[in-house]
C-alpha cells in the first residue's frame, strides 16, 4: 500500500514539474515581450501591449478548447483501450483546430483596427495596439496546432518532450525579441514576429515525438465530425472560459484604469496582468500535470487513485502561493523597475502597490483551479463549467465596481477586486467540491 502511494506520488510530481515548466514557458511569451517593449519602446508600448492582450487571450483560450478537450478525451479512451476512437479523435481534432485558427487568423486581420478600439485604444494607441496584435494572431493556427500537440504528447506519456519543445520555444523568442528590437529596431512588429515564430519552433519538437515511433495514436483521414468537435469542446470549454476569463478580466480593468489613471496606469497594470499570466501558468501546469493521471484513472474506474490526486495538487498549490507571494510581497518593487525602462515615477508607484495588492489572490485562485481541472478530468463537465463561469467575470466585476464606485478605493479597489472576488468564488468552489466528493472520499474540507 504505502509502495503504491509512493508510487503515485512520484508519478504526480513528475508530471506535474514539467507541465510547470512547460506552462510557465508559454505564458512567458508574452512577459518577455513585456520586457523588451518596457524597455526598448517604452510606456506607449507597454500600453499598446496591454490593450491587445485580451484579444492574446481569446487565441489561448481557443487553443485550450481543442487541446485540453482533445488531451482529456484521449487519456480517457486509451486508459479503455478504444484505440481506434482515439485515433480518429487525434487526427479530426488536428484538422479542425488548423481551419478554424486559420478563418481566426484572417478575421482578426480584417477587423483589427475596429477590435482595438473595442479594447479601449485612443489616437495613434489604435495603430500601434493593432500591428502588434494582427501580426502575432496571424500565426494563430499554429498556436492551436502547438498547443493541441503539446497536450496529446504529455498525455501519451512524453511530458519530457513537451517541456523542451515549449521551453525551446521560449527561448527562441528571447532570443529573437532582442534581435528585432534593439540591433534591427524593429519595435512592436518585432516583438510580435518573435512570439508569432516561436510556436513554430515548438511543432518541429514535438514532430520527434512521432519520428521516434512513441506515439501511441496514428492518423486516419480526417474531417470536420461534429461529434467529435462537440465531445472535444465540452471537456475544453472550462479550461477555455478560464483562459477567457483572463482576458476579459483585463480588458475590464484596462477600460476602468483609462479612466482612473490614464495610460500611464493602463502601463502599469500591464506589468501586474504580465506576471498574473506567469503565476497563473504555473497552477495551470499544476493542474495540468495532474489532468493525464485523473483522466487515467478515472478511466479504469479507480476513485482512491483520482481523490489522492487532487489532495496532492490542493496541498501543492498552497505551498506554491505562499512562497510566490512572499517573494512578489517583498521584491514587488525591483520587479516593476525592470520594466520601466523610462524610469517613470507614477508607473513604479501603481505597479509596486498593485504587485502587492492584487496577488494576495493567488492562495484563492490557485485552489479553484486546481478543482475545475480536477472535475473536467473525471467528465463532470457542469461542476467545471461553473467554477469557469464563477471566475470568468460573473463575482469580479461587480465587485470591482463596488470597490471602485461605493467604496471609492480607486486604483487600490482596481488590484484589491481580485483577491475580493477569488475569496468569494473559493468559498463556493470548495462547498461544491466538499457535496460532490462523497464517492470517492476526497473532499478537502
Amino acid at each position: 500500500m504505502k509502495a503504491d502511494k509512493r508510487f503515485l506520488v512520484g508519478e504526480f510530481f513528475h508530471f506535474v514539474l514539467l507541465n510547470i515548466l512547460s506552462m510557465v514557458g508559454v505564458s512567458c511569451y508574452i512577459l518577455v515581450d513585456t520586457f523588451f517593449i518596457g524597455n526598448g519602446v517604452g510606456a506607449d508600448g507597454l500600453t499598446a501591449l496591454n490593450l491587445a492582450l485580451p484579444l492574446f487571450s481569446l487565441q489561448q483560450a481557443f487553443g485550450f478548447l481543442f487541446s485540453v478537450g482533445c488531451g482529456t478525451k484521449y487519456a480517457i479512451l486509451k486508459a479503455q483501450e478504444q484505440d481506434e476512437e482515439a485515433n480518429r479523435l487525434v487526427s479530426n481534432t488536428i484538422f479542425q483546430a488548423f481551419t478554424f485558427g486559420t478563418v481566426f487568423a484572417i478575421l482578426i486581420n480584417v477587423f483589427s483596427k475596429p477590435a482595438m478600439i473595442l479594447m479601449g485604444a485612443e489616437g495613434s494607441m489604435i495603430e500601434t495596439s493593432a500591428v502588434y496584435m494582427r501580426t502575432v494572431l496571424a500565426f494563430t493556427p499554429f498556436f492551436l496546432l502547438n498547443s493541441l500537440c503539446n497536450l496529446l504528447v504529455k498525455n501519451d506519456f512524453n511530458p519530457r518532450l513537451a517541456t523542451v519543445a515549449t521551453i525551446s520555444g521560449s527561448l527562441f523568442n528571447i532570443v529573437f525579441d532582442y534581435i528585432f528590437i534593439y540591433p534591427m529596431k524593429m519595435g512592436m512588429m518585432g516583438a510580435a514576429l518573435a512570439t508569432g515564430f516561436s510556436p513554430l519552433v515548438n511543432i518541429g519538437i514535438l514532430s520527434v515525438h512521432i519520428w521516434q515511433r512513441k506515439n501511441r495514436f496514428h492518423f486516419v483521414r480526417p474531417g470536420m465530425n461534429l461529434r467529435i468537435l462537440k465531445e472535444v469542446s465540452k471537456l475544453g470549454l472550462t479550461s477555455a472560459i478560464t483562459e477567457l476569463a483572463s482576458g476579459i478580466v483585463i480588458m475590464i480593468f484596462n477600460l476602468a484604469i483609462l479612466n482612473l489613471a490614464g495610460n500611464v496606469g493602463v502601463a502599469a497594470y500591464g506589468v501586474v496582468a504580465n506576471i498574473a499570466i506567469v503565476v497563473m501558468a504555473i497552477y495551470n501546469g499544476v493542474a495540468q500535470g495532474m489532468q493525464p493521471l485523473v483522466s487515467h484513472y478515472y478511466g479504469k474506474n479507480d476513485h482512491v487513485k483520482t481523490g489522492r490526486l487532487l489532495r496532492y495538487g490542493v496541498i501543492t498549490t498552497l505551498g506554491v502561493s505562499l512562497v510566490m507571494y512572499g517573494i512578489l510581497f517583498v521584491f514587488a518593487s525591483p520587479i516593476a523597475a525592470l520594466f520601466n525602462g523610462e524610469g517613470l515615477d507614477t508607473l513604479q508607484h501603481i505597479a509596486t502597490d498593485g504587485i502587492r495588492q492584487y496577488f494576495a489572490g493567488i492562495f484563492f485562485a490557485g485552489l479553484s483551479v486546481i478543482i475545475g481541472v480536477y472535475f473536467n478530468s473525471r467528465e463532470e463537465v457542469r461542476k467545471a463549467f461553473f467554477i469557469a463561469l464563477l471566475r470568468g467575470g460573473l463575482v469580479m466585476v461587480p465587485v470591482l465596481l463596488l470597490l471602485i464606485k461605493v467604496v471609492k478605493l480607486g486604483m487600490a479597489g482596481v488590484f484589491l477586486s481580485f483577491p475580493v472576488s477569488e475569496a468569494l468564488i473559493l468559498v463556493l468552489v470548495l462547498f461544491m467540491q466538499k457535496s460532490a466528493t462523497s464517492k470517492d472520499k476526497t473532499a478537502i474540507m
